[in-house]
């Protein structure tokens, strides 16, 4: 990481900042941006996949708080340490 972020390199007679390519290699460690060679990045999933995944997350997410609150399981402890 840039100690400083707007330090930038000439590109080509163009002015680039340094943390442009270093957050794309962050996005894509995370599998979250293809970068081919010689082309631009693009998003590593469709619009149609992430609204899947998010649905898919909130089913479950809301399933979760149903059977905690149907068998009132006591949460405080492991909760409150992760807020």
């Amino acid at each position: 990481m840039p100690t400083d972020p707007v330090q930038h390199v000439p590109v080509s007679g163009l002015a680039r900042f340094r943390a442009v390519p270093e957050a794309f290699l962050r996005l894509h460690e995370e599998r979250l941006v293809e970068l081919p060679p010689r082309r631009c990045p693009r998003p590593a999933h469709h619009l149609r996949q992430v609204r899947e995944l998010h649905e898919t997350r909130l089913l479950l997410e809301t399933r979760a708080v149903e059977a905690i609150c149907l068998r009132r399981i006591s949460t405080e402890n492991q909760l409150f340490p992760f807020l």
